[in-house]
This record gives structure tokens, sequence and C-alpha cells, in this order.
């Protein structure tokens, strides 16, 4: 056991531990004092945003005067954003291409991941020590039953671990997959880890025998295993928590009575992991505002009322000062309430939440059925950097249809992916008795309702 890997993240519970109970007023200038150090760093030290925000004086200017900040614009000019000029993209690209990176530092400082493509092409996130320690500080403080350990609970845990196990895709530099490599490192010796893949034929019974007593996982996939499996006996199973996926009350509810346990949804994004998390006072999602702010804004930029959903999201991230995020747009559509959910949580209440939702797919396989989550798809897709847009739709129980939008630069050469995504889907757990059409197409429509596009319909 290195203590110089735990004790910063036992230092980040204590101090996120009782921020929820401030008066807002104060939540709001501690918000406020983190915002100012972030954009001095930046300003400091990215020719990114020296150039940005040439001629403003970001230490007086509003935030909401600040200019938004797109993914693309962060992956063209990424080499200039980050604040350490040691960190290239082209580095980085032949970092994650060798899966024996996995879990190991780049450059002996850094988390790797990259972002899904779902709202264009894919983008490298780089997070320090410092800030991978806010992310699993504050999803093990906030988004939990009990909140953070007592010292005496820290102190059994070094006899009796807390058995976690987390049901991901498969290791991989997405976000999500990224925290659970680090994750045995900077919390041993107090948890044990157990990774489970979603696409297991045998998933259900090697989660019976991990005995949890915390489960996480995407909510398409514990959805299917309440479905098809539940009602289920885990003697010592204290919580579950969701991640990645949208958590929708039909889905909450199934997963609640099949598993016993109450569920806490985690809601954040590739580029700020650590943006909301469950409440086990409410049971809604509050915006961790002492180290992210959230903004809903309308179709041109602008703030919308409180509690009203608006067209798109902006995310500033106050953890992360090696790649800044500042007013960084994110397609969400979410409502915030201008308050929390009694004295015990004051951080800001998100109402309504839309975007990123996985549905479920339903394939026969035999005499029996099987289900599919959403998430296979997303990692098939990603891993496909010639694919810009794509939706999947299920025409017949067994068949499916693949729409593809091919990024611009290879519209004119003729390149031909359509065989390699059938290839891609059966790899990560599609059933062989499936058969996939892949579509070319010059755009890939949003549902006329919402504006976003539905990725997978049953």
């Amino acid at each position: 056991m290195k203590l110089k890997n735990v004790i910063p993240v036992v230092a980040a519970m204590r101090q996120v531990r009782n921020t929820p109970c401030l008066e807002p007023g104060r939540i709001r200038r501690l918000q406020s004092e983190r915002l100012m150090r972030l954009l001095e760093y930046a300003c400091a030290r990215s020719p990114f945003y020296q150039r940005k925000y040439w001629g403003l004086n970001p230490g007086t200017v509003p935030l909401a005067m600040l200019p938004i900040t797109t993914k693309e614009e962060i992956r063209d000019h990424f080499d200039e954003v980050v604040t350490d000029p040691r960190i290239r993209w082209k580095d980085l690209e032949t970092f994650t291409a060798d899966d024996r990176n996995l879990g190991r530092w780049y450059l002996g400082e850094y988390a790797v991941s990259h972002s899904s493509g779902t709202q264009g092409r894919p983008l490298f996130i780089v997070h320090d020590r410092f800030a991978l320690a806010r992310i699993i500080s504050l999803m093990t403080a906030r988004s939990s039953r009990d909140g953070t350990p007592s010292t005496l609970q820290g102190i059994a845990r070094l006899f009796r671990p807390q058995r976690i196990t987390a049901i991901s895709f498969r290791r991989g530099f997405y976000p999500s997959g990224m925290v659970l490599e680090y994750l045995p490192e900077m919390l041993a010796p107090f948890v044990r880890v157990t990774r489970l893949s979603s696409t297991d034929r045998d998933l259900c019974t090697r989660l019976i025998h991990s005995n949890p007593q915390v489960i996480t996982g995407y909510a398409g996939v514990l959805e299917g295993l309440a479905i098809q499996n539940g009602p289920f006996e885990f003697p010592e199973l204290q919580y579950i928590t969701t991640s990645s996926e949208q958590l929708l009350p039909r889905a909450r509810q199934r997963i609640e009575k099949a598993f016993g346990v109450p569920v806490f949804d985690h809601y954040g994004t590739g580029e700020c992991l650590q943006l909301a998390d469950g409440c086990r006072h409410c049971g809604g999602v509050h915006v961790n505002a002492d180290w992210a702010i959230l903004e809903s804004v309308d179709e041109n930029g602008q703030a919308v009322p409180f509690e009203t959903v608006g067209n798109r999201i902006l995310i500033t991230n106050l953890a992360n000062r090696v790649q800044p995020m500042i007013r960084y747009e994110v397609g969400d559509q979410v409502a915030i309430a201008n308050h929390g959910c009694g004295p015990s949580n004051n951080l800001p209440l998100l109402t309504q939440i839309h975007g990123r939702t996985s549905d479920l797919l339903w394939i026969g396989a035999g005499e029996e059925k099987r289900f599919v989550s959403g998430i296979v798809f997303q990692s098939a897709m990603d891993s496909l950097p010639e694919i810009q847009d794509w939706r999947v739709e299920q025409r017949e129980s067994n068949r499916l249809t693949v729409e593809i939008q091919l990024v611009p630069e290879l519209k004119s050469t003729g390149m031909d992916v359509s065989g390699l995504i059938p290839r891609r889907l059966y790899e990560r757990g599609l059933p062989s008795v499936v058969t996939v059409d892949v579509d070319i197409v010059s755009a890939v429509l949003p549902d006329p309702k919402t504006g976003k596009v539905r990725r997978v319909v049953p």
C-alpha cells in the first residue's frame, strides 16, 4: 500500500463532507474563489485561453460574459489548451492505442481518457491526481447511502474492505472506465473492487458470486438484470449507483424493487465527471457546485429561468487545471432549481435531466430473450474514428439498421467502413443471430420534438 496515493483522496473526502450543509451564500463564495483561481491559472499557462480572453479581465467580467467553449475548439487546439506543454495530442494517440497503458499514469502524472463521440468526434481528457481525487471523493461522499465514512468506519475498512462490484462495459479509456482503473490504487486498502462486463453471458451468476456491498453500473444494464433475473437476495448490499446513462423513473423503480436497496444517480460528462450526484435525503440529483458550475442556456447561449429546460448546458470544471474546461458546451438538456432539498443539502437541485438515455434491445437467442444495452453500440461506434454520428434502429427482433454519418474529410474518399461495424458490434457482445444492415447517410436526423438524436430505437 502506498499511503501517498490514499491520503489525498481521504483528505478530499473530509473537505467535501460538510459543504452541502453550508448556507447557499457560502457555497457560492467558495465556488467563486475556485473559479477565480482556475481563470488565473488558465490565462497564465494556456495559450488557447490567453487568446480567447484577450482584452477581457476574467477577474472582473461575470462568468456569463465569457465566450462559450466548444468541443471542436478544445480538440483542434488541444496542445495549446493544456497547461502542461509536455502533453501532446499525438503522444496521447500512441498512449491510448496500447491497452497495456490502462491504469498507468501518462508522464507519470496524468490519467487519460477520451469522451464519447455522440455529439461529435471524441476528445482526449487529461486529469492530474488532484482532479481525480476530487472525482472519487465526491462520488464516495455524496452518491452513497451513509455519506463520508467516519474515522471508526475508515479504520474498520482497513480490516474488512468495502466490496464494490462495478459493472462496466469492458476495460478501456472511456471516462467512467478510467476512474475504475485508478480506483483500487487511490482507495486501497479501504475497498476491494470486482469488475464485471455488461456483455458477459454469465453476468448474473458472477454478480451474485461477488456478494457486493455496493453495485455501480449502467442504468440500462441494471434494469435489464432486474427484468430478467430479479428479485435478488444480496445480504450485505447497501446501495446502487448508476452512471453514464440517464436513469429514468421506470428504471429506478425496477432496479430498487429487484435489488431491495436505494439507487443513487450520478450525472456527469467525460469532461466533468464530478458534475452532480444523487442525494440520500431526497433521492434527486444535486450539482456539486463547490467543484463545478452548470449553466442551462437557450439556443443563443443565454441563461434560462430556474427550473426551465434549456437548449443545452455549459460546464465549468473547477477541479481540472491541467485541461481547463470553462463554459464548455454539451448538448444535454437540464432544468436547475435555485435551491437544494433542505438544510441537509443546499447544493442546487436538478429537477429535470434529458439526454444520453440508452434503451434496451431485446434479442431472440434460441428459445429465450436476451437484452443488449445501448452501451454496446456506443462503444463500437466510438472505436471507429471515421464515424461522426450514428443511430441504431431495431426493425425486427433480430435485425438492426445502423445509420452512420462519416466525418467530412472521408466523404469524398470512398472509404467503406460498413463492413467494420457488424464486426465491432459482435466483438462487443451483440449476439451473432442478429443481422446488421448499415446505411451511410449525409446526416443523422434528430427527434423533431426534442432536437436530440435518439441513438438506440427499439
